[in-house]
């Protein structure tokens, strides 16, 4: 591919980038909810971590490191440097999603280049196309979540990989171990089907050298020293997390956690039903491509690529991705979102098999061995304006959870809730659910000063003995001059409906309707969101 047609190719999906970025950003950020629970827990610690970097304060990011113990603190780490930037704001975090996802375009063409090079930016281009036509993958670029961070660590590692494949160095093998390493601290279960799939690969093809070369001198020692390389980061990182840091966080809550995010809560589907182990084949065919054809047509091109260029590369983006897909089919904890990692390495292997493809028909239908510059942008411009075509038609069907009046009140009712707070007053939030959840309200008032350091922020029942009503009651006996905000969902709201305020919330909304049990709170103003049915009721002590 001549230099020419790279810049061309970095010009597009740059174009291509920035117009899909405000797409997502005014679709499905500027009109969404506050951070939801999962949202706000995943930033508030990237928050934390960049205040302790700029305060230079290294107990504390010791501590804010080993306390994220569900999720891994990588997220963190790689989402601190982009709040710096854009400033501890909802759309500021969510944004960062989107910039993963374009770092993993980015990091495909280093893996192009080790895996395929023959294939070049063609390939990049044509499977950046392909993702960004896939509406659940920009759907979850507009979340801060883990997805796109986690497809990002990925990519790193398989290129790392593939460069040390084909160098055969001992630094790019402890690179790739780090890596994993990395990866295991952003999200436990991709750490293991990267491992896995590294490990197979790996493996398979240290077993054909050594029946190649078995009487090559030295090769006995430099297959040790590689391998201990790749593998001993792992080795000693993956206990050492669980060891270290006992001093902020117990190595027990530590394995409890890990366990649990492992096994987790299901989703009530029986794990040989019909229901739980076509979920993602659906999944993959309604939301992560951008239709059943489309998924076909990548799924060919995929295998496509693996036979014809059979490096071990592309071995192992096929096997990662085979292995993730049908071990998360049989887990029996579903959501479309949890699979979206996968996906990148899929749709690089298509865009190589197109290039292939695109090349053979070159060399026999039309007898030219080496494609022209010009053949080249014919091809690039087909497959982007299809792509083109693809987006917008699939972009009228992408809108955030909540949308319209549903979200500006939730956006109204966090707003409010902050601004009616005292830092010298203790506080107290009754009422929370995932919309409206702690790690927002944490989210949103410790980056302030004034509330950097106030212990006193307490959500529906603090910390004590008895039930909720009388753990509020002791509560506000040590706390008279405390400000307390009452969130309130009628039981019409399509809020109130949803599966995490019945499983999860429904106490804390019966708290909240039982002020009366408090003599000693009077209202000072409510407010009613008639179209949502929220009220906020704000309370102080007489």
């Amino acid at each position: 591919m001549s230099r020419r047609y790279d810049w061309f190719v970095a010009g597009t999906l740059v174009i291509v980038s920035v117009a899909t970025g405000i797409f997502v950003f005014e679709r499905l950020i500027i009109q969404a909810p506050p951070l939801n629970f999962d949202e706000a827990a995943h930033s508030l610690p990237g928050y934390y971590i960049l205040r302790d970097v700029r305060n230079l304060d290294l107990h504390a990011f010791w501590g804010d490191f080993n306390i994220q113990t569900l999720w891994p603190p990588g997220f963190s780490l790689l989402q601190a440097p982009f709040l710096a930037v854009f400033g501890t704001s909802d759309s500021g975090a969510r944004m960062f999603s989107f910039a993963m996802l374009v770092a993993t375009v980015a990091l495909s063409w280093l893996v192009v280049n080790e895996v395929s090079p023959h294939s070049g930016s063609m390939a990049v281009l044509i499977g950046a196309l392909a993702s960004f036509c896939a509406p659940g993958w920009l759907f979850t670029s507009s979340w801060a979540m883990q997805e796109t961070p986690v497809a990002m660590v990925c990519m790193v590692t398989f290129f790392f990989w593939a460069r040390a494949y084909n160098t055969k160095s001992a630094v790019w093998h402890f690179a790739t171990g780090f890596s994993l390493l990395f990866l295991f601290v952003t999200k436990y279960n991709y750490a293991a089907f990267a491992l896995v799939s590294i490990g197979l690969v790996d493996s398979v093809m240290r077993l054909r050298a050594i029946a190649k070369y078995r009487h090559a001198p030295g090769s006995l020692k430099t297959d040790i020293l590689s391998m201990t390389c790749l593998y001993l980061p792992v080795l000693i990182g993956v206990p050492a997390w669980f060891l270290s840091g006992t001093d902020i966080v117990s190595s027990a809550t530590k394995w409890r956690d890990f366990s649990f995010f492992v096994s987790n809560e299901d989703s009530g589907y029986a794990l040989l039903s019909e229901q739980n182990l076509l979920f993602y084949v659906r999944a993959t065919t309604s939301w992560l491509m951008a239709g059943p054809v489309a998924a076909i047509i990548c799924i060919v091109g995929a295998v496509w690529a693996v036979v014809k260029t059979k490096h071990p590369g592309t071995a192992l983006l096929a096997v990662y991705f085979v292995a993730g897909f049908i071990l998360a089919s049989l887990h029996q904890l579903k959501a479309e979102r949890y699979i979206t990692p996968l996906f990148p390495s899929l749709w690089l292997l298509f865009g190589i098999g197109a290039v292939d493809v695109v090349q053979w028909l070159a060399a026999h239908v039309i007898h030219q061995q080496d494609m022209s510059e010009r053949a080249k942008l014919v091809v690039s411009a087909g497959f982007l304006a299809v792509s083109t075509a693809t987006m917008a038609a699939n972009g009228a069907r992408l809108e955030p959870v909540w949308a319209g009046a549903t979200a500006t009140d939730l956006r109204l009712v966090s707003d409010h809730i902050v601004a009616w707070q005292e830092p010298d007053n203790p506080l107290l939030i009754i009422g929370t659910f995932g919309e409206l959840g702690p790690p927002l309200f944490e989210w949103r008032l410790r980056p302030m000063p004034q509330f950097a350091k106030a212990k006193e922020i307490q959500y529906d029942a603090p910390p004590g003995d008895g039930d909720a009503v009388a753990r509020v009651s002791s509560w506000l006996r040590q706390n008279p001059t405390a400000r307390v905000s009452l969130i309130q969902v009628a039981p019409t709201s399509p809020l109130f409906r949803t599966n995490d305020m019945q499983a999860k919330n429904l106490w804390k909304q019966k708290l909240a309707t039982d002020v009366d049990k408090f003599p000693n709170l009077k209202i000072e103003r409510q407010e009613q969101f008639e179209e949502t049915g929220l009220r906020i009721s704000y309370l102080v002590q007489k």
